[in-house]
Formats: structure tokens, sequence, C-alpha cells
């Protein structure tokens, strides 16, 4: 499709059960200004440029978006979520996507909890991070995942506040476990 997979904006939409393959941008893209939106075992794969599941774009928000058992693999990113608040992104399968497995930007009150985050053996697909929380995101819990096989961090809190990191298994990354980025980062919690 020279298109979205899948493309939708207002409230109480369901995305579920769909395969997206080959699309010239996301698999799936719930539009900015969304509010209590299902995104449910999908497939997303070997997008052209983009992701596999993309949420709000930029810092147009979103509201209460639930991102759940969804398979991502090849893609530029497995999952984006960007702008607004209320995000939950649990128990997704994000494998070999060049860049982030999760990208968080921009968001306020998340939850990331129970994914499978796996770059490729040779470590050089995904470059950045598994689990990547950047542009003033706060408020947010990241727990239970396992990340592994990445070429850069396994979780990378970029000007973020307010995030626990607590309870993940990460494992075989090149660089950082959980990075913390120089003065941008900050009253975040990091455990177990």
């Amino acid at each position: 499709v020279a298109g979205h997979g899948g493309c939708g904006g207002g409230v109480g939409h369901r995305f579920a059960q769909n395969e997206c393959w080959d699309n010239e941008y996301d698999g799936i893209n719930v539009e900015p200004g969304c509010d209590r939106v299902l995104v449910l075992g999908n497939h997303c794969h070997d997008q052209n440029s983009w992701n596999g599941i993309q949420v709000g774009y930029g810092s147009n928000g979103i509201g209460a978006v639930s991102v759940i058992g969804n398979h991502c693999y090849g893609n530029r990113q497995g999952i984006a979520a960007q702008g607004g608040a209320n995000v939950e992104i649990v128990g997704n399968v994000l494998q070999d996507n060049d860049e982030d497995g999760i990208e968080v930007w921009s968001m306020d009150r998340f939850v990331v909890s129970g994914n499978i985050i796996s770059g490729a053996d040779d470590v050089s697909d995904m470059t950045s991070a598994g689990i990547h929380v950047e542009q003033v995101s706060s408020v947010g819990l990241i727990t239970g995942n396992l990340v592994e096989l990445c070429a850069g961090h396994g979780v990378h809190l970029e000007d973020a506040a307010y995030v626990t990191v607590t309870g993940n298994t990460i494992r075989k990354v090149t660089k950082h476990g959980v990075n913390l980025s120089g003065g941008s980062a900050r009253d975040c919690v990091i455990s177990g």
C-alpha cells in the first residue's frame, strides 16, 4: 500500500488481528487526537520506511491507547508512541527492527510492560535502544520486559522525568543496560 496498512482517527476504535506488511508508511497508524483506542494482536512487519505501529505523531497529542499483544518485526521502529497521555504498551513481541524496539516520545503517564524486544544475533539491526524514552516524557513505568541482542542501550531514558524502571531482564546489549542521559533525565528510579 502507498500509505499506512491501517489508519484511524477519532474515539473508541479497535485494530485487531490484522496483518500489515510491505506498506510505504506505518503498519497501523493511530492518528493524533484519538482516544480510547485498542491495538490488539496484529502482525506488522517489513514496512518500507516507517514503524510497525505508530500512536500519535510528534507533539500532537492522543488520549488513552492500549497496544497489546502485537508482533512487529523488520520495521524502522517496532512501536512508536508520540505525544499525549495514558498509553500502555503491554505484551508485544518486537524483533529485528532497524532502530528502537519501542519509542516513547513526549508522553505523559505511560506503561511499558511484559514486552519481548530482540535484535539480530549480530546486534547490528537495532541501532538505538530496546526501549527509548525521550522528548520530555514523564510519569512512566517500565517493568517486566525482556530486552536482548540490541546494538544500543537496553533502556535509554533521555529527557525523561519520574520514570520507574524495575524488574526488567536486559542481556547481550552493546551499550548500557539502562542509560540515563546526562542532565536531561531526572527523578527516575532504577531497581530490580
